[in-house]
């Protein structure tokens, strides 16, 4: 779906797209790289380390010939004041932050519809950001697709797999980043809009490395200690996904609201409210 979008949008609607053709092949590129290295996980179980090496040195390949999917600095806005950290070395820098959050998602991606619907909301969550014609028929085509798909994992007929995982999640972060180097919006795309998007998602994979080195000094092995796992004790599936899109994008859309006044106070809410909430469902 994706290739064949590409390519029609470069032969019917090139007026449209304002994303070069070079920056689109390096992102059907990556895409391509970690679809096929979680595909091939799914059948062979490849060792974490092996597969994200091998992930890492492809994306520092792709980087190279691109633009709009580097990290070229990082903005932070703290009340009336801006602060702008320019990144040293872009291709690595950013390489590292997308094998990352590959990691994060596919931790999180432990119960069915989750990952998908989280997708979807965060899609539509950016495309508030910044109109884009690429991006805006690019995530119509991804949703779509996803809606489809939920019907058949909703009844335990097909699951995303690692293949699937990455390419989600390729895409969410490959639109982080590009909102993250747009100089031109209404109020800015900074660091901790990033932040608050993730903050819970980041939390939980920091708990579970920290858990798991503890107890066994491998902070890649599975368990069922996932936040999610933790809501299927007390919940069925339909009540912990709904639980866990609220605790996420709840935040977000007061922040959208408030017009990013707030946000940072919402970040500190999220941090001190998921402990809370961890502690509780143990409890429990």
């Amino acid at each position: 779906n994706i290739l064949i979008f590409m390519v029609i949008s470069f032969i019917f609607f090139k007026d449209l797209i304002s994303i070069p053709l070079r920056d689109a092949v390096c992102l059907f590129a990556g895409i391509s790289v970690v679809f096929f290295v979680g595909f091939i996980d799914d059948i062979s179980n490849l060792k974490i380390f092996f597969r994200y090496s091998i992930i890492f040195i492809f994306l520092s390949l792709i980087l190279n010939f691109t633009n709009i999917f580097l990290i070229n600095d990082v903005l932070i806005k703290l009340d009336a004041k801006s602060y702008n950290f320019l990144i040293e070395n872009k291709v690595i820098f950013s390489s590292i932050i997308v094998v990352l959050f590959l990691i994060m998602y596919n931790l999180l991606d432990g119960i069915n519809l989750f990952s998908s619907l989280l997708t979807i909301l965060y899609l539509i969550y950016f495309q508030m950001y910044y109109l884009n014609y690429f991006l805006l028929f690019f995530n119509v085509l991804i949703i779509c697709s996803l809606l489809f798909f939920l019907y058949f994992n909703f009844k335990n007929l097909s699951f995303l797999g690692n293949g699937g995982v990455n390419i989600v999640s390729f895409i969410v972060i490959f639109e982080l980043i590009f909102l993250n180097n747009q100089q031109s919006l209404s109020y800015h795309f900074d660091i901790f809009v990033a932040l608050l998007a993730f903050i819970i998602p980041i939390l939980d994979m920091t708990r579970l490395f920290v858990v798991r080195l503890v107890k066994s000094g491998n902070p890649f092995i599975p368990d069922n200690n996932h936040l999610h796992h933790l809501l299927l004790k007390k919940f069925n599936i339909f009540f912990s996904n709904i639980i866990l899109l609220i605790i996420i994008f709840s935040p977000l859309v007061i922040n959208l609201y408030l017009l990013n006044s707030f946000i940072f106070e919402l970040i500190i809410f999220q941090i001190i409210f998921y402990p809370i909430l961890i502690l509780l469902l143990k409890k429990s």
